[in-house]
């Protein structure tokens, strides 16, 4: 079903819309959404959307109360495309852990839509890799414990985790010198009778990141390194369903000169092609960051060891790396270092790795003394999003997003996301299914450590959450109308109508404009124009009939008001009843 959204005016007529619920998307920088909070520190939050437009949250909580107290615990949230939290406040508690300090983990969505983790446990004996399962209705379906892709007393660590497109589940871990993979089913069970080691002879490795690629592939990155002077460089690998090299076994090498900054672990983004697109900064001869992209079939598709954002003499850092397969742009934001200036700079380059917006690249943001960190990029419909975070002084930072078109030229310029200043980092952003980012973070705004959350709308704006408010409904309309649900896009609307058993026909009338003007409310006449509007008609049976609006699965109907009214035919003519006035959102 389509609609037609038209613009109405109604003389006489004040639309109040209802004040939010608690747990939604914030219309307000100054107050964004709480998910994870309470008596201590909630860190290292990350995102993984869901279809529909909702997303899990999931984070490290150090909960006082916690057996034993204080231990880094894992907990996640389901959020609903309005940000509206589909469990309990502060979510499920998917281990309960010792640890007193904290390292990754991972998040991501399988194909069923549960939630899938993989984290370092100490809840066993010494320290193991566990992989956790949790359902849309926050059930772990792999039970309390989890499951354990260890039972070692090796060093393990830097635990990644992904969804394939067949069904299945894929866990990497390092453990001791080299990398790990293993396969599981939807039971947990793994699928290879040993794990799948990847190693790089003298040195050691650990994966970087990890994601599905195509029929039931993954890609995992991997960060050579070894000593603290050992140069640390950057290689891929796929695998598919049986475990097998499809990159060979030597790996491709993406970065294989100069070094990666110690400690950084780059990640990538798939092509949606059997392919991968990777962003990273080396640290000689000088501080600058780079892409690459391989195929499907591993080929790198620009120069070797990658071609980099920019040329000059500022330093660039802490890439973030998005990739639009509608035209096949890779794009780049990163952090820009000019002496003691800073700014957010950004870069696309087409399919063979040659630069689309000149060799300086082009400014997010002006030159200026607040430090920038935690760069995210996102792409949108050809466009891109970066968002950062900005230090003016210690304590004081702030968020923001940008939109940049396919030319570089600013279609939304720097706005803020988060406002309160206070220390604000481990930034982590995703892409909704409807088309708009949703960002999470560290905040210390409340003293302790939080997780805070928004959403950001492709014009830059924040909220839009969809509500319903009743218009009229006394005297001679009366109030038979009714609904408990939001009207949000790419969903189906119902409101009920409620009547006496002997009524013959109720009738919603959608999206209706005036005959004529002025019209004063409440005096019982028909407020349509029956050739323009959308007309629900149910025979009336029992006492109470739905009526359905099906509403567009697109951003431009966000902060659409659609009017509605209800009538019912009781046999002798019309009774109208109360208008409902759906501000359409997400």
């Amino acid at each position: 079903m389509s609609i037609t959204i038209r613009s109405a005016c109604f003389l006489a007529i004040i639309l109040v819309l209802a004040t939010p619920v608690s747990g939604q998307w914030s219309p307000s920088a100054a107050a964004n959404l709480a998910v994870g909070d309470g008596a201590g520190d909630q860190v290292q939050t990350k995102v993984a959307p869901l279809p529909g437009g909702g997303c899990y949250v999931s984070w490290y909580d150090s909960d006082p109360s916690g057996s034993p107290a204080f231990g880094y615990d894992v907990r996640v949230q389901r959020l609903d495309a309005g940000g509206v939290e589909m469990w309990p406040h502060r979510g499920v508690l998917v281990a309960d852990r010792g640890f007193s300090s904290t390292q990754d983990y991972d998040l991501d969505v399988d194909i069923a839509g549960n939630a899938i983790l993989a984290f370092r446990d100490d809840r066993f004996t010494g320290t193991q890799i566990t992989a956790a399962l949790v359902d849309g209705n926050g059930n772990l379906l792999w039970g309390t414990n989890g499951v354990q892709l260890t039972n070692t007393t090796n060093f393990v660590v830097a635990p990644k985790i992904c969804g394939t497109t067949d069904g299945f589940v894929v866990v990497a871990w390092g453990e001791n010198s080299d990398a790990r993979v293993q396969r599981l089913d939807l039971a947990g069970t793994p699928q290879w009778a040993t794990d799948v080691v990847l190693s790089i002879a003298g040195f050691n490795v650990v994966p970087s990141d990890l994601h599905e690629s195509v029929a039931g592939t993954a890609i995992v990155a991997l960060q050579r390194g070894g000593g603290f002077t050992t140069p640390r460089h950057l290689y891929a690998q796929k695998l598919d369903s049986a475990g097998a090299l499809l990159w060979g076994a030597g790996h491709v090498a993406i970065y294989d000169t100069g070094s990666l900054q110690f400690g950084n672990y780059p990640v990538f983004v798939p092509d949606g092609n059997g392919g991968a697109v990777f962003s990273w900064y080396g640290t000689s001869p000088a501080l600058e960051s780079f892409a690459q992209r391989l195929n499907a079939a591993g080929v790198e598709q620009f120069a070797h060891n990658g071609v980099s954002v920019a040329s000059g003499a500022a330093n660039r850092t802490a890439p973030a790396v998005a990739f639009d397969a509608g035209t096949q742009t890779t794009f780049v934001a990163y952090n820009e270092i000019n002496g003691a200036s800073y700014r957010i700079g950004a870069q696309a380059f087409d399919a063979t790795g040659s630069r689309l917006w000149g060799s300086a690249g082009v400014g997010v943001t002006n030159y200026a003394g607040a430090a920038t960190s935690d760069v995210r990029a996102l792409s949108i419909d050809g466009s891109l999003m970066a968002l950062w975070a900005e230090e003016p002084a210690f304590g004081q930072d702030r968020l923001f997003a940008s939109r940049l078109d396919a030319a570089g030229s600013a279609v939304v310029v720097p706005t803020l996301l988060s406002s309160t200043p206070a220390v604000k980092y481990r930034l982590d952003a995703a892409l909704s299914s409807l088309g708009y980012a949703v960002v999470a973070w560290q905040d210390e705004g409340g003293g302790t450590s939080d997780v805070l959350a928004q959403n950001v709308l492709p014009d830059g704006s924040l909220g839009g959450v969809a509500s319903a408010v009743s218009r009229n409904g006394t005297g001679v309309n009366p109030m038979i109308y009714t609904t408990s649900e939001r009207p949000a896009i790419g969903r189906t609307w119902t409101g009920q109508i409620a009547h006496a058993p002997t009524d013959l026909i109720t009738v919603a009338l959608f999206d209706f404009v005036p005959l004529s003007g002025p019209v004063v409310p409440g005096i019982g006449e028909v407020l349509v124009s029956f050739p323009s509007v959308f007309v629900s008609v149910q025979v009336a049976t029992g006492t109470s009939d739905d009526h359905a609006l099906t509403l567009p699965a697109d951003l431009v109907f966000v902060g659409t008001i659609v009017y509605t009214q209800a009538l019912v035919l009781d046999g002798v003519g019309f009774q109208l009843g109360n208008g409902i006035d759906l501000a359409v959102g997400l």
